[in-house]
């Protein structure tokens, strides 16, 4: 089972179950790629931190998952969310110090400035949607989730996750 697995099935689940290094090892290739740029766009400080503790609620926490293997990959999501509004409010109780740079830092900071205004005026727009409809369209479009499976992460109702990317896309037209 070692190479890489493009999909859950219950052979690997049972594995996981099992506590198999390798079968947690090839879940992790699955996973961590989407979950940290999810994890980024709900707005956690550190994504990686967030992955990891994740992660290490998915291990300790696989002997109460009953799903089938399709309702795995949701269920980390919506784990990865809860740790996400864990890590929000524990950031709300202690803020942080930020050091700010000037503008000659970010002019010599690798990575720090995306160039075009096609990606500064998509990102002022996706701002001025509401953080439910930036959470319902990256999961949705970004990431491909089935309406389902983004209602079981966000803990909505189908008709409600298909009326919020619908306003949200009808938002995006027009302010676009």
């Amino acid at each position: 089972m070692s190479p890489v697995q493009s999909q859950f099935n219950g052979e690997l689940l049972d594995a996981m179950r099992r506590g198999s290094d390798t079968a947690w090892a090839d879940a992790y290739d699955m996973l961590a790629g989407d979950l940290r740029s999810y994890i980024g766009r709900l707005g956690a400080q550190s994504p990686d931190d967030v992955l990891g503790e994740t992660m290490v609620q998915l291990v300790r926490d696989m002997k109460k998952f009953r799903g089938s293997p399709n309702e795995f990959r949701p269920w980390a999501f919506t784990v990865a969310r809860h740790r996400v509004l864990d890590d929000a409010r524990k950031r709300a109780r202690r803020p942080v110090e930020v050091e700010l740079l000037d503008e000659d830092d970010l002019a010599t900071t690798d990575g720090l400035l995306v160039e075009g205004p096609d990606l500064a005026r998509l990102s002022e727009v996706l701002d001025r949607l509401t953080t439910e409809q930036r959470e319902v369209l990256w999961l949705r479009y970004a990431l491909d989730h089935s309406l389902d499976q983004t209602a079981d992460i966000t803990g909505q109702s189908p008709e409600a996750v298909a009326a919020m990317a619908h306003r949200a896309v009808r938002r995006l037209r027009a302010l676009l």
